[in-house]
């Protein structure tokens, strides 16, 4: 069932792990697509199927560089692939954040945010995301997010500063140098606040985060579109 959905979708698959397959896509949109086309057909299938002996795929995507050596393909692209699909329920898809960045306004699928994971031998935590897969879109539209709510944090007595680094929300390799650079500024500031002003609270915090009943602050990577204002 699953080779004809490949084919169609223009993937190509690198080699099958025991119970597993690694496919290889050139467009991350195909991808999706195909994982979606895939896991709705065995729920139908699996509909009439005792929970026992039904089948499940469990699939994780990622978009990254990869390491081509003859047929085969390595390398951390794979590697948070393989991790992702860990993370999966049965029957879902898991894909990183650059990959919902990429598909969100061409698909009409929603994702779920699953925040922040640490899994095996990746160095940096993985941005991971549920992709709710439901009953077939009739018309492609911008998919929805949903986030669990975080509760507010209580005001203090004192006035408070909140320093936090770029997101590359366009999901554009080339501009991530801009978060790089931002997440390296703020981990020198930290100590030069604590090297200045003595007993100063530092709370490190995602980069969007709510203050008291004030709101919440958030920050994208507009490149200083919105730093000079008149």
């Amino acid at each position: 069932m699953t080779d004809p959905r490949i084919v169609e979708h223009r993937g190509r698959i690198v080699k099958t792990t025991g119970d597993g397959l690694l496919v290889e896509f050139a467009s991350v949109v195909d991808a999706v697509r195909c994982a979606v086309d895939v896991q709705r057909e065995m729920a139908e299938r699996n509909a009439d199927v005792p929970a026992a002996t039904r089948i499940e795929f469990r699939i994780g995507i990622n978009l990254g560089d990869i390491i081509i050596d003859g047929d085969d393909i390595f390398g951390d692209g794979v590697n948070v692939a393989a991790r992702l699909e860990t993370l999966a329920d049965p029957g879902g898809i898991c894909v990183s954040r650059v990959v919902r960045d990429q598909v969100r306004d061409k698909l009409a699928f929603g994702f779920e945010d699953m925040g922040e994971q640490q899994v095996k031998n990746i160095a940096r935590p993985v941005r991971a995301h549920r992709i709710v897969i439901g009953d077939a879109p009739s018309a492609a539209a911008p998919s929805a997010e949903r986030t669990v709510a975080q509760p507010a944090l209580a005001l203090p007595d004192k006035p408070s500063i909140a320093v936090l680094p770029f997101q590359n929300i366009g999901g554009d390799p080339e501009q991530e140098y801009f978060a790089d650079v931002s997440r390296f500024a703020i981990a020198m500031i930290a100590p030069l606040l604590m090297s200045c002003l003595p007993g100063l609270p530092i709370r490190r915090q995602p980069s969007s985060l709510p203050i008291g009943k004030m709101g919440t602050l958030a920050n994208s990577d507009e490149r200083a579109k919105t730093l000079a204002s008149p």
